[in-house]
């Protein structure tokens, strides 16, 4: 294993930015293979690490430490654990999706390219920093060119869109860096290692009480979370996949990482307040989310919908840490262990979803007011369909099945927290609901001409495949973070 692993796996996004803006714009199959190459690369790199990571002693690995600047000694610093480690699988693995899904661009195909590795380079760096300044840095590196992306590389575009989502980011992203610098300021220690910052002496009470809500309320711009949802819904209609992807996949997961990374641990002498807020948030998400989506007519939005509704699942799960009961740590692990679950795994499903929007006649803007009456289904893309929806609607044998599970298990040990149970299972019935309503669509719809690509259902058959195999054992992905959870729990609730 490389000493400077790290560095290499964000070397790469680095060498295919430089090597395909040195190519001319009519050379689209070599700047093609590149950034297949490279973000291929990323992902082997990822996977060797899943293989190497020391599930037993936990902790951070492959850690990288070089002085910086500044007279504080200001570091890079680098490090994966078993919370940030799922999260980076899930990132490089939709990245090298999303340049397959585009192979057969022609248009602005080097701009693309740059664009995407741009993002492929910040959110590599965003769940792999362990200094407040560099996480801040790579935040905001990755919300300026996913605002380049949806302004400038996406069909469909509209100016609208992108203004829309940039006025959202930019707030969010001011909010989270006051909230870090003052972090850093009300320190006793002043230091942007997160790890430093984690000792629970370093903020007074007072300084968490000020602090915390203005760091979750820019977490919950990009998660996002009612009432800050209408960016994600606005962006998602008449976009690229591509852009899907970014926005659900990559934005949408790194605010759920920044909640278990930097923030529950930052605030520990709150954290049964912050829990409890984020547990009410997340019902609300998910009742909220999944009432909405019944008034929508066009398919797009409502998976949009339900992508927000299971973010509040995720918080759900979450919630479970603030169990301070020794004899029920075991509960605790499994619902933030399935929230973790939950995230990545809806990370790569929604993309999947929303390949087959072409199936339900969504042709049309999404404006329009006409709603078409008929659905048309290729025979090789339907079973495809069928299956994206029962994984989607929480369907045994997959892994949003089992993640579900966990999440309430975790939330019903809860002393006095079994109605707030119940009522996310009303939420998820929602939810399953409105995916239903589309499978029987599916099912009724007539035959078509062939209108995905080969390599389309290619992809979608793996990244299936890979929910299912998550779904059959689940402990590919549960039992990395179960010692960082655990030293989580014991900073929040630290033993007396």
């Amino acid at each position: 294993m490389p000493k400077y692993y790290l560095s290499l796996d964000l070397f790469f996004a680095l060498a295919g930015i430089i090597l395909v803006s040195l190519y001319r714009k009519d050379k689209l199959c070599e700047m093609r293979v590149w950034a297949a190459i490279f973000t291929g690369l990323q992902l082997w790199l990822t996977i060797e690490m899943l293989l190497s990571y020391d599930v037993y002693a936990g902790g951070v690995q492959f850690s990288e430490r070089i002085r910086w600047f500044g007279a504080s000694a200001t570091y890079y610093l680098l490090g994966v654990d078993g919370i940030n480690l799922p999260f980076l699988l899930m990132a490089n693995l939709l990245l090298f999706v999303s340049v397959l899904l585009e192979w057969r661009r022609e248009k602005e195909v080097k701009g693309f390219l740059l664009n995407l590795l741009i993002i492929d380079f910040s959110i590599n760096g965003l769940l792999t920093a362990l200094n407040l300044l560099l996480l801040a840095v790579f935040l905001g590196l990755l919300l300026f060119a996913t605002f380049l992306f949806a302004g400038l590389w996406h069909d469909n575009r509209r100016p609208e869109q992108a203004a829309r989502y940039g006025i959202f980011a930019l707030c969010g992203y001011f909010l989270i860096l006051l909230s870090l610098l003052l972090t850093y300021y009300e320190s006793h220690i002043p230091t942007f290692d997160i790890l430093e910052l984690f000792n629970g002496a370093n903020l007074t009470w007072r300084s968490q009480v000020v602090i915390a809500p203005i760091f979750l309320i820019g977490i919950a711009i990009f998660i996002p979370l009612i009432p800050m949802q209408n960016w994600l819904i606005n962006i998602v209609q008449d976009s690229s996949l591509v852009l899907k992807i970014i926005v659900i996949g990559l934005i949408g997961k790194s605010g759920i990482y920044l909640l278990l990374r930097p923030f529950l641990g930052l605030f520990p002498a709150i954290s049964n307040y912050l829990l409890f807020i984020l547990a009410i948030w997340g019902l609300l998400n998910l009742l909220y989310a999944g009432l909405s989506s019944w008034g929508q007519k066009h398919y797009t939005t409502d998976i949009a919908y339900s992508a927000v509704s299971q973010s509040g699942l995720v918080l759900l799960g979450l919630a479970s840490l603030s169990n301070s009961n020794p004899s029920s740590t075991s509960a605790a692990l499994h619902g933030a262990a399935g929230a973790i679950l939950l995230a990545i795994s809806q990370g790569i499903l929604f993309p999947v979803l929303f390949m087959w929007e072409k199936g339900f006649g969504h042709t049309e803007p999404v404006n329009s007011t006409t709603t078409p009456e008929t659905s048309t289904m290729h025979s090789r893309t339907r079973p495809l369909l069928l299956l994206s929806l029962l994984a989607a609607s929480g369907a045994p044998g997959f892994a949003i099945f089992c993640a579900t599970l966990l999440c309430f298990l975790g939330l019903f040990a809860l002393p006095g927290w079994q109605a707030l149970t119940i009522l996310g299972m009303l939420g998820v019935a929602l939810n399953a609901g409105i995916l239903g309503k589309y499978l029987l669509k599916s099912l009724r719809a007539e035959d078509s001409t062939p209108d995905f690509s080969y390599h389309w259902r290619v992809i979608a058959i793996f990244l299936l495949a890979l929910l299912f195999i998550w779904g059959i054992l689940p402990g590919i992905i549960l039992r990395l973070p179960t010692v960082p959870l655990q030293n989580l729990i014991n900073i929040i609730h630290p033993i007396k």
